[in-house]
């Protein structure tokens, strides 16, 4: 039997290039018992081996052809991969949960788009387009109107309070917002939301917003912008995590509390002296008074 504390990074590599150690580990993972521990530790020290590209393309193809694929999740992860076996493994259709949660390298995300159209390298590579000042305008604008539907508008809703690098590239994002509203519901919520942006962007006058919002006039849309602004501002109103909400208490003036002043409050009074309880300072007769004992003195 295999535990976690059989596997790291080197004796993990060395194991899986043994048939021996790799079929005990098979069997030590088909046990009825929780596994959990043991298959994170794989998954640790499988994507930080230091090893070569060589040994991990080596331990995966051999994962696969043994039915133990998701146990080369973490090798697939591993920065020591070799790109063209990235590449490799997009084309056949494999790993493809795992190829697309990659950050890169770019020409995987491409692949993934292109062979896949994988939301998560969708975004990843509209993301990096749009604030990559290396990147063509042009190139960045056929890449929305291409991908522009996937996920009901997915992409179009995670650029919308996205900054870019330039405002040829916003042109481009706000022309394809363009009847987004056939794409899905993170079309009509990328309208609205970008809306909200330009709203609360510096940099951004009023004359743009009332543009834009001309050009999108859907009653949804509007609607969505309402409850987006309702919604941040009563975010705004809450206090703080940790804190509790401040309450002014009225002051000698009559005002609100002010700094460095202590708040009076007419309903707190002093006791007086051998008092059972506090006398409140009011001569209506609603308020029921305290009886204060008479003092003997020492003489009596």
């Amino acid at each position: 039997m295999i535990t976690e504390d059989d596997v790291n990074p080197v004796t993990l590599v060395a194991g899986m290039l043994r048939p021996a150690w790799r079929h005990d580990l098979y069997r030590t993972l088909d046990t009825p018992d929780d596994n959990t521990t043991l298959r994170n530790a794989i998954d640790r020290a499988a994507s930080g081996a230091e090893t070569f590209a060589a040994q991990l393309r080596r331990i995966v193809e051999t994962l696969v052809a043994e039915g133990q694929e998701w146990l080369g999740n973490g090798f697939v992860h591993n920065p020591n991969m070799s790109e063209e076996y990235l590449l490799e493994l997009c084309d056949r259709g494999v790993f493809t949960g795992v190829l697309g949660h990659l950050a890169g390298p770019r020409s995987l995300l491409v692949r993934m788009c292109e062979v896949h159209r994988y939301p998560e390298s969708i975004l990843t590579l509209g993301l990096g387009f749009y604030r990559d000042p290396d990147v063509r305008p042009d190139e960045f604008a056929a890449f929305v109107r291409r991908y522009r539907d996937v996920s009901g508008g997915w992409l179009l809703r995670a650029l919308a309070e996205t900054d870019p690098d330039s405002t040829v590239k916003l042109a481009a994002y706000e022309a394809a917002l363009d009847g987004a509203q056939a794409v899905g519901d993170a079309g009509w919520k990328a309208i609205a939301f970008h809306a909200r942006h330009l709203a609360n962007a510096a940099s951004s006058g009023a004359d743009r917003l009332a543009w834009f919002l001309d050009r999108h006039t859907d009653a949804q849309v509007l609607a969505l912008l309402r409850e987006s602004r309702t919604r941040s501002a009563a975010n705004c109103s809450k206090p703080a995590p940790g804190t509790r909400p401040t309450r002014a208490f009225p002051t000698r003036s009559g005002a609100g509390s002010t700094a460095g002043r202590r708040p009076v409050r007419p309903w707190v009074t002093r006791p007086l002296p051998h008092s059972p309880r506090p006398v409140p300072r009011t001569s209506s007769s609603c308020w029921p008074r305290t009886r204060v004992p008479r003092l003997r003195s020492c003489a009596s």
